[in-house]
């Protein structure tokens, strides 16, 4: 801009010349590396429950006026969730804190299936992602049916829960949405699963991984 107020012609191919005639070098900025991050891709569905956990947003309001952001969490293999968090705020901090918990109750996973939102590609998560040999596998751009298993979850989700009740405050929505969670998980049996409960489905798993004797169903 000040050459160009001095009336001195330049343009980008002139200045790259004077910097290859002098000997100069334009710095460019490196573009940080995603240490847990794998080529975007599906992840192949495994036989047994624990290696695969897929996550997503769904959002949501309080008494209709303030929005409510959900993070939702499901093992596609036993169809259980082994973690769901309503907050009025989610960055990518909370989320490695909240899988940390989870982490700590049901075991960690080898990959972790999600889309390319900010939170799901903040340095917090990548961070905790490499220290616990977790990968993360981002959806390719315009193909949500890369996680087609957490978005099936959150449809039942909304149509159940979500579109079923009225939340006064946070408070109110969080005893909500866990009540239907655990419900979710513990008493209600699927077809998918051969009529048993995500628990019991995932247990059944477990105990045919320990005996592999037995066969499958």
């Amino acid at each position: 801009m000040k050459l160009r107020q001095k009336k001195i012609l330049i343009n980008h191919k002139r200045t790259e010349r004077i910097y290859r005639e002098q000997g100069l070098q334009i710095k460019t900025r490196a573009r940080r590396k995603k240490i847990a991050a794998v080529e975007r891709q599906p992840v192949e569905l495994p036989e047994n429950p624990g290696v695969v956990w897929a996550m997503d947003f769904v959002s949501d309001s309080v008494a209709h006026r303030r929005k409510l952001k959900i993070l939702t969490v499901i093992d596609p293999v036993s169809n259980r969730s082994p973690l769901i968090h309503p907050a009025f705020s989610i960055n990518g901090k909370e989320v490695a804190n909240r899988l940390e918990i989870a982490k700590e109750e049901h075991g960690k996973p080898e990959y972790i299936q999600c889309d390319n939102g900010p939170e799901f590609r903040s340095k917090e998560l990548d961070q905790w992602c490499y220290e616990n040999g977790i990968k993360l596998v981002f959806s390719r751009p315009g193909k949500p049916t890369d996680n087609c298993h957490i978005e099936s979850f959150n449809g039942t989700f909304r149509n159940e829960c979500l579109n079923s009740h009225y939340f006064l405050s946070l408070k109110d929505a969080r005893e909500k949405i866990i009540d239907w969670w655990e419900e979710y998980n513990v008493e209600r049996p699927q077809k998918r699963l051969k009529g048993m409960t995500p628990l019991e489905y995932e247990g059944m798993l477990k105990k045919r991984k320990s005996n592999p004797t037995s066969g499958r169903m």
